[in-house]
């Protein structure tokens, strides 16, 4: 998507639904970690949640981790995280440290 690859972005009204694949696709409660410096705890919105805001109501936003938990890189249901993306239209991969990278 960076280099926006065949015109891809902005999505095209053709578009009815997107996969969010990735083991942040729907976690919420460590997306922004913070330390003991007295800061608070930053909750940010599920990917899932923002997308189906922001996109018309007739494209249809889904999920998949592919990972066993938000805190792991041992495989999941990779095969389930696959099949989601090839049923949309678009899939956006959210990659990240795992939780006990931080830093």
């Amino acid at each position: 998507l960076l280099k926006n690859e065949n015109a891809i972005l902005p999505l095209k009204p053709s578009v009815r639904s997107v996969a969010v694949i990735g083991s942040l696709a729907t976690h919420q409660a460590d997306w922004q970690y913070t330390e003991n410096a007295g800061l608070p705890r930053v909750i940010s919105p599920r990917l899932t949640d923002a997308l189906a805001a922001i996109l018309e109501s007739r494209v249809r936003v889904t999920a998949a981790a592919g990972f066993a938990t938000h805190c792991s890189l041992a495989a999941g249901d990779t095969a389930g995280a696959v099949a989601t993306a090839r049923a949309a239209d678009v899939a956006v991969v959210m990659l990240g440290e795992d939780c006990e990278q931080y830093g």
